[in-house]
């Protein structure tokens, strides 16, 4: 078990982009992280939760979803 320093609340999605080493997360803090070890991250919050995070396949992007309707 991983307790991340960034979100306060459940992690509800989390990718990897393998080529350039990066992480993102969502959460029900409403927020998304990416970060990368040793570098720490950057956030993004949302107005709702964050239920779905996923690289672009070039990975110079994502892709967040929220509990919006």
């Amino acid at each position: 078990t991983h307790r991340s320093t960034q979100h306060d609340k459940v992690i509800t999605s989390i990718d990897w982009a393998p080529n350039s080493n990066h992480i993102v997360t969502a959460s029900q803090d409403r927020n998304a992280y990416v970060s990368r070890p040793a570098h720490g991250a950057h956030g993004l919050e949302t107005d709702h939760t964050a239920t779905y995070v996923r690289w672009s396949p070039h990975e110079d992007k994502f892709v967040v979803t929220s509990s919006a309707r």
